[in-house]
C-alpha cells in the first residue's frame, strides 16, 4: 500500500525550461519587430518595395515583373511609364507606354501591392503574439501543474508513522 505526503517543497524551473522560453520568446519578439516594419506607413516599405522592383527591373527579370503586373492588373512602379514591362528598347520599338496600351492598364504597381506586403506583415505579426500568447499560457499551467505534483511525495505503508492505525492488524484509519 502506498501513502501520499505533502512535502510542501517547490522544484521550480530547470535550466533548460529557462533556455528555451528564452529563446523562444527573443525568436518570437524578433518576428513580430521584422513584420511590424512592413506594417508602418513611413518610407521603409516603399524604399523595401523599390529596391526590390528595381533588381528586378535591372536584371530583366521578365516573369516576376510580369507576374507582380499581372497580379495586381498594374504597369509599372510609381506610375504605369516607370519601369514598367514589356521592358522599354528604343532599338525593339518598345516605348514606357507599352504596357498601357498593350494590356489597357492605367494604375502603376506600387498602392496595390504595398497593400499586399501590409496584409502579410499584418498576418505575420498577428501569429507571432498568438504563438507568444500560446506559450505564455502553456508554460503557466505546466509550471503550476509541476509545482502542485511536486508537493507530494510517495511512501511505502511500511515507511508511515504508526499514527493513525492500530498496531496490531486493525483498521488504518479511526472515523
Amino acid at each position: 500500500m502506498r501513502w501520499i505526503r505533502n512535502t510542501k517543497r517547490n522544484s521550480g524551473v530547470r535550466p533548460i525550461q529557462l533556455a528555451i522560453l528564452t529563446a523562444m520568446t527573443i525568436y518570437i519578439t524578433s518576428i513580430g519587430t521584422l513584420s511590424g516594419t512592413y506594417l508602418s506607413t513611413g518610407d521603409s516599405i516603399t524604399c523595401s518595395l523599390e529596391t526590390q522592383w528595381r533588381h528586378l527591373f535591372q536584371n530583366k527579370d521578365e516573369q516576376r515583373v510580369r507576374a507582380i503586373q499581372d497580379a495586381f492588373r498594374c504597369c509599372g512602379f510609381r506610375t504605369p511609364r516607370d519601369m514598367p514591362w514589356p521592358f522599354p528598347s528604343a532599338s525593339h520599338g518598345i516605348d514606357p507606354t507599352t504596357c498601357s496600351h498593350q494590356f489597357r492598364r492605367s494604375a502603376s504597381c506600387l498602392g496595390p501591392w504595398m497593400a499586399e506586403e501590409r496584409k502579410a506583415a499584418g498576418i505575420l505579426v498577428t501569429v507571432a503574439w498568438g504563438v507568444f500568447v500560446w506559450g505564455v499560457v502553456v508554460v503557466t499551467v505546466a509550471m503550476r501543474r509541476q509545482n502542485d505534483a511536486s508537493r507530494f511525495e510517495e511512501l511505502d505503508y511500511e515507511e508511515q508513522p504508526r499514527r493513525g492505525r492500530e498496531i496490531e492488524g486493525g483498521r488504518a484509519l479511526e472515523y
